[in-house]
């Protein structure tokens, strides 16, 4: 070997070393950097004329697999999804409480059924009537919490999700000044192995929002789509939008329609100026966008409907009367009678009647309404899911309701007033196409005194002290009712009412405890599926006090339930997490190790050059 030839091998073995020793020394200042990939260099032989002249540096490395970083950026998003949703199902379990605990809605019932039979045994007691009107307060004040802790929690939701889009648009930003940067650095020929690993941590961020797909183009770019198809960046970034409510309240809902809408929707904003609505096609489908859109929409709506049901039930069931038709006969033709006068806004008529050609029996719910402008109403408006829902507008008295009712059963019936307040519907006679089975009606009670034994003990704080009746004008009275029950002000001014139904009744008398009592302990009512209780083929039928139990024990499942889910998730997380830091983390022992090697690999080739000097210095003096 020519001396020429080793000054050239040491050369070029001292410039790579001293470029590997560049490259572990920053590995180990950034052991603990987040976000940092360990980094590595690679060689190659320089040769000329057939020998080897020399070693090369190829370039900086990152230690990186993107299949592991592609299934931690999946396994990213699911986990904060199953965490968010855990943390908030938890949260509402709390709210209900656990079965028979102080705090919990089921106690809250009990004591209030409990002191309700204490008034059947001692009616004439006024400490009995105190107890039972403060339980009564207690209660509809437990309710009120429980209502409000579930807004709080939509109104945070809603704040999240703005900050999500806030988050989302920031990385987004970032991601394409650092993708420009990586673009002429990769065209250059020069290595953006630091500008690479800032960009995945903007990407690891939109991960935890929103499920992703990272595609990589020439000179290392990147294309970002949700695995729905959504692009989120592709050489610009996407803008979204989120317009917040500031004032969450039960009665706030997302709608498609924005018009109907009174919460937010994230848009995603065209280079046109266009806006398309993300939140109705789920374009979030994992991460923590999905889990606080479902929270909002669907979760925490749910948990609303359960204490807007109990809330309604316990109104209903000491306030609602039933009203029963009598036998009508017009010449041939039979039917039924029924009286309207007592009933209110949102009570409902229930017609059925037999259909002699398929020998099927079919029920219509006539749901009294005052406005017009509550026309038509869906079916969803009753619990049942066996009925036809028809609205009838009262405002223009008893002869448009007649109208309005022939109109909605036709020929086959004739429906008629003979008196007063009477709806009379009898069938077709003779030509027997069809026969009335039945005819009822359900009544709100709204003053203190009716010969039933109901009254209106819970009404409805919001509305002035008004009694529930379930009215659909407008906004439908049960939606938020939990928020908004109270004791009736005239029950707290005269306890006395809780037993004299009537003028004529003595304070000793047990009728209106025992009625109240049985109607809430007893009589069974049907509760609607979206309670989460039931289904819509089998809706729950219990009493008020059954629901609100099951209502608790469904609440405990489902926060169980996400707990599992989040568990198992973050077990998932930590195996991916794991194979990302034996592939990328910096190994501080493992560089210590290989710095010692090239320390002795610098010594040697400096030592060459050493020798070699020698050498030289040797002949020059022969």
């Amino acid at each position: 070997m020519s001396l020429s030839n080793a000054i050239n091998l040491a050369t070029s073995g001292l410039t790579v070393t001293r470029q590997d020793l560049d490259v572990v020394a920053g590995n180990i200042a950034n052991a603990k950097t987040p976000g940092y990939t360990a980094k590595t260099t690679a060689r190659k032989t320089a040769v000329g004329n057939g020998q080897t002249i020399g070693v090369l540096s190829t370039g900086t490395k990152r230690s990186l697999d993107l299949n592991v970083q592609k299934q931690y950026w999946r396994e990213n998003a699911a986990t904060q999804f199953t965490k968010l949703m855990s943390k908030y199902l938890h949260r509402v379990d709390q709210t209900f409480g656990e079965p028979g605990t102080a705090n919990a809605l089921d106690y809250g019932i009990n004591k209030f059924s409990d002191s309700m039979q204490k008034l059947v045994t001692s009616p004439d007691s006024q400490v009995a009537r105190e107890d039972l009107l403060s339980k009564a307060a207690l209660l509809a004040q437990q309710l009120n919490t429980a209502s409000n802790d579930i807004q709080k929690m939509r109104q945070e939701v809603e704040g999240a999700l703005d900050d999500g889009v806030r988050t989302i648009n920031d990385a987004l930003t970032q991601i394409k000044r650092l993708n420009d940067q990586i673009q002429v650095h990769s065209i250059d020929g020069k290595e953006p192995s630091a500008l690479l690993d800032e960009r995945d941590n903007y990407i690891n961020q939109i991960a935890e929002f929103t499920d992703i797909e990272v595609q990589y183009g020439e000179n290392n770019t990147v294309r970002i789509n949700t695995t729905s198809g959504l692009t989120l960046f592709d050489r610009e970034p996407a803008k979204l939008e989120f317009n917040p409510n500031s004032n969450v309240t039960a009665e706030s809902k997302w709608d498609s329609d924005p018009a109907k809408s009174s919460l937010g929707s994230i848009r995603l904003i065209s280079d046109h100026g266009n806006r398309v609505d993300l939140t109705s096609d789920r374009s979030f489908q994992s991460g923590k966008m999905a889990a606080l859109l479902e929270l909002r929409d669907k979760t925490l709506v749910e948990a609303q409907a359960q204490l807007d049901e109990i809330a309604a039930g316990l109104a209903s069931a000491l306030s609602n009367k039933q009203v029963k038709s009598t036998d009508a006969t017009v010449g041939p033709q039979a039917g039924k009678g029924l009286d309207l006068s007592a009933l209110q806004a949102g009570n409902v008529m229930t017609f059925t009647y037999k259909d002699n050609a398929s020998g099927e029996q079919k029920t219509v719910s006539y749901v009294k309404v005052d406005n017009a402008a509550s026309l038509p109403l869906n079916n969803e408006v009753t619990a049942r899911v066996d009925d036809r829902v028809v609205g009838i507008n009262f405002s223009g008295g008893m002869a448009s309701v007649i109208s309005q009712i022939q109109t909605d059963l036709g020929a086959n019936f004739s429906v008629s007033n003979p008196s007063g307040n009477i709806l009379q519907i009898v069938d077709d006679g003779a030509a027997n196409a069809v026969d009335v089975v039945g005819l009822s009606a359900t009544a709100t009670v709204t003053s203190l005194q009716d010969a039933s034994g109901k009254l209106p003990l819970f009404v409805d704080g919001g509305q002035g002290n008004k009694a529930f009746t379930g009215a659909v004008d407008g906004t439908h009275q049960k939606r938020g009712f939990a928020s908004r029950i109270e004791v009736n002000v005239s029950l707290k001014n005269d306890p006395s009412k809780l037993v004299e139904y009537a003028a004529n009744v003595g304070n000793a008398d047990q009728t209106r405890p025992k009625a109240l009592y049985n109607a809430l302990k007893n009589t069974k009512y049907t509760f609607s599926y979206k309670t989460g209780i039931g289904s819509a083929a089998q809706p729950a039928n219990m009493s008020v006090t059954d629901f609100a139990r099951q209502v608790i024990s469904y609440q405990g499942g489902q926060a169980q339930t996400a707990k599992t889910r989040a568990e198992g998730q973050q077990i998932a997380m930590n195996n991916v997490q794991s194979r990302m830091d034996n592939i990328s983390k910096v190994n501080t022992d493992s560089e210590l190790a290989k710095l010692m090697e090239l320390q002795s690999a610098y010594s040697a080739n400096a030592r060459v050059l050493k020798a070699v000097r020698e050498m030289l210095d040797a002949l020059m003096r022969v």
